[in-house]
């Protein structure tokens, strides 16, 4: 009997979720699955996920200053329907973003990881897997919008999701990279601090770029101008 090919539809991400709670098994299920259907998954999980966290963003923006003065001053018909474009040009913004970030931050890791602690493993068990936990974005992101009526609850849900990934990550570091015991952990502990530190000094360069050109533009401009 042939078995149907598995496909992974935009609902995976909740599937994924639901299937966490229950353990580690769906992340081994999806490790070794093809790059094409690790690439459509990934887009998905990471357009859920940077939407859920920009949702989540936005209403502790509102919950702190309401809506800004220029959209209360339209109709009730007009203000539902620029909330609607607003919510849907920040899924796909934040969903643009999240996937490039996603793609990049496995690529950093991967190199880095594999370099430092003279380890090997495949990338795309690695894009599999963050796939995967990409889906405890949704208890993170409703912990932290819990956390502005119940502080504690709300943070309580946060690390325990924080904690339970961790956990997961570390166990199965050890099967992507060929290790063993607690070193997954020290493998991934490391591994995630050197990446995000070289992330943030080439965000830091590109700032600086963006800044030094933008004042060179404005000096040619003030030229022009008299």
């Amino acid at each position: 009997m042939q078995v149907a090919e598995r496909t992974f539809g935009p609902y995976q991400f909740w599937i994924d979720f639901l299937r966490l709670c229950m353990g580690e098994r769906v992340i081994k299920d999806n490790l070794d699955i093809p790059f094409d259907k690790a690439v459509v998954r990934s887009r998905y999980a990471a357009l859920w996920a940077s939407t859920l966290t920009a949702y989540a963003a936005a209403i502790t923006y509102l919950h702190r200053d309401g809506l800004p003065k220029w959209l209360m001053t339209q109709s009730t018909s007009l203000r539902a329907v620029l909330l609607v474009i607003i919510a849907l040009v920040l899924a796909g913004v934040s969903g643009t973003v999240g996937y490039g970030v996603l793609r990049l931050y496995t690529l950093v890791t991967h190199n880095l990881t594999t370099n430092l602690f003279k380890v090997r493993g495949q990338r795309l068990r690695l894009l599999s897997v963050e796939t995967t936990l990409l889906s405890l974005v949704l208890p993170i992101a409703a912990g932290w919008v819990l956390q502005l009526y119940s502080l504690v609850l709300g943070w309580a849900v946060m690390l325990i999701a924080i904690l339970y990934g961790l956990i997961l990550l570390s166990r199965i570091y050890n099967v992507i990279f060929h290790i063993h015991r607690l070193r997954g952990l020290y493998v991934l502990v490391g591994g995630t601090l050197v990446t995000w530190f070289v992330l943030s000094i080439g965000a830091l360069a590109i700032a600086v770029a963006a800044a030094v050109v933008g004042f060179l533009i404005l000096l040619v401009l003030r030229a022009f101008h008299h």
